[in-house]
């Protein structure tokens, strides 16, 4: 039986990613890899695993799996992880998880602060340092693995998802690619549920349940909490990661402020810069997002 999977959920960050990993994780006739994001094709963080390693975490899946999967939320970012799938699995499936970006980036942001990676806390100072980072001045940024690519902190590049979907579709073609809007899935989750078991030609078995999972934005992690995540984070990385450490006690006044909170020019600033993403969006999937191009 192969152990390589035929199905891929391959972003975006922070639009719903881990909810429908765990309640694709319950069917009966679906195998999730037990390690949510492998990032085997594409590791922003470095530190890749071999071959051997990723297709381990396979070897468990019975005949009775149809589909085996994994979702590695950084597949979309990335200009070369969809390349890398469809060489090693011509047939794949892929899963698209979009989200207004302009809600997309503020809980990206919590979540780099969370995490440990982003040290600037004030989110309008780490939007303005975008440019930069794109440019390989990682500011503010704590150490990652070897071979990790840093560009996915600046939150201007990471949120174009028109952009990265639009090559996305190119690559592979609409009829194999499943995109899912993440409020669509908060209003009628089995409505969404059910499409994509059709998509991916599977039987409904009475799932009624959907718990949200990993809403790190709802709320700001105690300081234990944090260096919780980080100890995890340095125990599986190639020795000790002190930048990741010290961020713990940097952090830990860390205040999240929301959308409305800003000022009505930053605000505005941040709709101007993804509208072209935005109607990319519409466009490729023939609806009406107008709601997401106003302030209200």
């Amino acid at each position: 039986m192969s152990e390589r999977p035929n199905f891929f959920i391959i972003g975006a960050p922070r639009s719903g990613t881990t909810s429908v990993y765990y309640w694709l994780k319950e069917h009966p006739e679906v195998y999730m890899s037990p390690e949510k994001e492998p990032n085997f094709f594409y590791s922003p963080f470095g530190n890749e695993m071999s071959q051997n390693e990723y297709e381990s975490l396979f070897t468990d899946r019975k005949k009775e799996h149809s589909i085996v999967g994994e979702a590695s939320v950084w597949y979309l970012f990335s200009g070369y992880a969809v390349d890398r799938i469809l060489d090693y699995q011509p047939d794949a499936k892929f899963l698209v998880l979009l989200r207004n970006p302009v809600k997309m980036i503020l809980s990206l942001h919590d979540q780099h602060v969370y995490c440990g990676y982003e040290k600037e806390t004030d989110f309008k100072k780490a939007w303005q340092l975008s440019d930069k980072r794109e440019k390989g001045l990682f500011i503010k940024v704590a150490k990652l693995g070897k071979n990790a690519d840093a560009t996915f902190m600046s939150y201007r590049k990471a949120c174009k998802i028109g952009t990265q979907l639009q090559k996305v579709y190119d690559k592979v073609g609409k009829e194999r690619i499943a995109s899912v809007l993440t409020e669509d899935l908060q209003k009628d989750p089995l409505n969404e549920y059910n499409k994509l078991l059709n998509f991916l030609d599977l039987k409904y078995y009475g799932k009624t349940e959907f718990p949200v999972k990993n809403q790190t934005e709802n709320r700001i992690p105690t300081l234990q909490e944090r260096f919780k995540i980080k100890l995890n984070k340095l125990t599986q990385s190639m020795g000790l990661n002190i930048g990741l450490l010290q961020n713990v006690f940097e952090n830990q006044t860390y205040e999240r402020k929301k959308y409305e909170e800003y000022s009505l020019n930053f605000q505005l600033e941040l709709l101007h810069n993804f509208k072209s993403e935005i109607i990319k969006l519409e466009e490729l999937l023939s609806k009406d997002l107008s709601h997401w191009k106003s302030l209200r």
